[in-house]
């Protein structure tokens, strides 16, 4: 595989998520896809109030604006990361910190989603995938 041999050359880590488990394991998934959803979304809802559509028109939002508002949310979501360490927590919670002595956040993550039934389901009939 291409990329990873340029990651191994450059000694980048890189860590392949199991399928099935982007949901509990993957750190973007976790905590950056909510707050950025939430963000553009509130930019459509204040457009779309803005906006003058006739009984049975429909909604129609010009591809450059939504593309403003990708960007917005992302600024917006960078400066709130920039002011915790909620991501460095992340990457410890679901064991993926190379610096950690142990993987007991992760565990005690994986266990909070055992409680869950449809996760407990995911978790016991999961199988790896081979990379290979």
């Amino acid at each position: 595989m291409p990329g990873i041999d340029y990651l191994e050359l450059n000694g980048l880590m890189y860590e392949f998520i199991p399928s099935g488990l982007t949901s509990t394991m993957q750190i973007c998934g976790l905590y950056a896809n909510r707050p950025l959803k939430t963000a553009i979304k509130k930019k459509f809802f204040r457009w779309k109030v803005s906006q003058t559509i006739p009984p049975g028109g429909k909604y129609k939002v010009d591809r450059v604006q939504v593309i403003h508002w990708v960007e917005e949310a992302v600024v917006v979501v960078n400066e709130q990361m920039e002011t915790s360490r909620k991501v460095e927590y992340m990457f410890n919670r679901l064991g993926q910190d190379p610096r950690q002595s142990d993987n007991q956040l992760f565990q005690d993550h994986m266990s909070c989603l055992q409680d869950n039934e449809v996760y407990n389901s995911l978790l016991l009939n999961q199988t790896a995938e081979g990379l290979e």
